[in-house]
C-alpha cells in the first residue's frame, strides 16, 4: 500500500485510477489481450461509488480489493460483508476480475487497544491463535468463491503498520491457516504472497518461508520510475534468487509514482512503460 496514498487515506483510489486512463490511450503493443495484464488497487474501507466504474472505464481488467479483517469482524464471529460485497459485486458487474487481499487484525484477536489508529500499529500485532484468521479467511472465501479465484495473503508483512511479528509468526498465524481455509472451499484457488514492499531481504525471507504454500509470488515496487522497477525485478538479487529458491510466477500488486511529486504527465508516461514492461516479461503475469 503506497506511501503516497497513506498520506491521503480518505480517498486512495483516484490518483491511481485517473492517471491510468492515459495508459490505455497509448498505442497497443504485444499481446492481443491488451490490458489483461493490468489492474488497479481500490483500498477503501468505505466504498466510493465511482471507484470501480472508473477503473473499468480506464480499460484495465483487474482490481485488487481488501478484506479488512479489523473492520469486517469487529467482534469475533460477527462479520460485516457490506463494503466488500459492494466492491466485489461492482467489479464483477463491470466485467473485472478480482484479487482479494487480506490485512489488518481486530483488537479481540490480538489483545491490542480498541483504538482505530490504523497507522499507529493498532492492528499489526499477531493474533493469539491461528484459528482466528483461518476462520475469517474461510468465511470470506466461502462467500466469494463463485466470483473470486485469486487471493493474496497479507499486505506488506515487512511494514510495521501491517505486521509486527516475526516471519515465523506470519507463516504460523496467517499463511498456513489462511491457505488451508481458502483451499478447503476452493481447491483450485490461486493464492499469492508475501506482498512485501521494495526490499530484497524481506521479500526473500517471507517468500522462502511461504513458498511451498503459494501458487504465485507477489511483491510491491515503489521506485522513482518504471525503468527502475524493471531494473529491480530483473536483477540477480530478485530474478536470480527466484530461479534458485522459489521458481514461480510473480505479480506486482502495487507500484506507481507520485503525481503530486512528478506531475500527471510523467505519471501517465510511466504507466505506459509499466504496461510495455509487463508484456516483455514472461514471469511477470500481472501488474497493479
Amino acid at each position: 500500500m503506497s506511501r503516497q496514498c497513506r498520506r491521503r487515506p480518505a480517498n486512495p483510489a483516484f490518483a491511481c485510477i485517473l492517471a491510468c486512463v492515459a495508459l490505455l490511450l497509448a498505442p497497443s503493443v504485444g499481446r492481443a489481450q491488451g490490458a489483461e495484464e493490468l489492474g488497479l488497487n481500490v483500498h477503501e474501507i468505505t466504498p466510493i461509488a465511482a471507484s470501480i466504474p472508473t477503473a473499468a472505464a480506464s480499460g484495465v481488467k483487474w482490481v485488487r480489493v481488501v478484506a479488512w479483517w479489523k473492520w469486517m469482524e469487529p467482534a469475533q464471529g460477527t462479520i460485516d460483508f457490506t463494503a466488500l460485497d459492494q466492491h466485489v459485486n461492482d467489479a464483477v458487474n463491470a466485467g473485472l476480475s478480482v484479487l482479494i487481499m487480506f490485512t489488518s487484525i481486530p483488537p479481540w484477536a490480538n489483545g491490542s487497544s480498541r483504538s482505530y489508529d490504523f497507522w499507529g500499529g493498532a492492528c499489526s500485532a499477531p493474533p493469539s491463535s491461528a484459528t482466528y484468521f483461518g476462520a475469517f479467511a474461510g468465511a470470506v472465501a466461502a462467500r466469494y468463491s463463485d466470483r473470486v479465484s485469486y487471493w493474496e495473503i497479507w499486505n506488506e508483512p515487512d511494514y510495521a503498520a501491517f505486521w509486527t511479528g516475526t516471519v515465523t509468526n506470519w507463516v504460523d498465524k496467517i499463511v498456513t491457516p489462511g491457505v488451508a481455509a481458502i483451499r478447503s472451499g476452493d481447491p483450485g484457488a490461486t493464492i499469492m504472497g508475501p506482498s512485501t514492499w521494495s526490499n530484497y531481504d524481506s521479500f526473500q525471507s517471507f517468500a522462502s518461508a511461504s513458498c511451498s504454500q503459494l501458487d504465485v509470488l507477489s511483491a510491491h515496487f515503489y521506485k522513482a520510475s518504471m525503468a527502475q522497477v524493471y531494473t529491480s525485478l530483473d536483477s540477480s538479487e530478485f530474478e536470480g534468487w527466484m530461479q534458485s529458491n522459489c521458481n514461480k510466477p510473480i505479480w506486482i500488486t502495487e507500484s506507481g509514482i507520485n503525481s503530486w511529486a512528478v506531475g500527471e504527465t510523467q505519471q501517465a508516461s510511466d504507466y505506459v512503460a509499466a504496461y510495455q514492461g509487463s508484456l516483455a516479461r514472461t514471469r511477470l503475469q500481472k501488474f497493479f
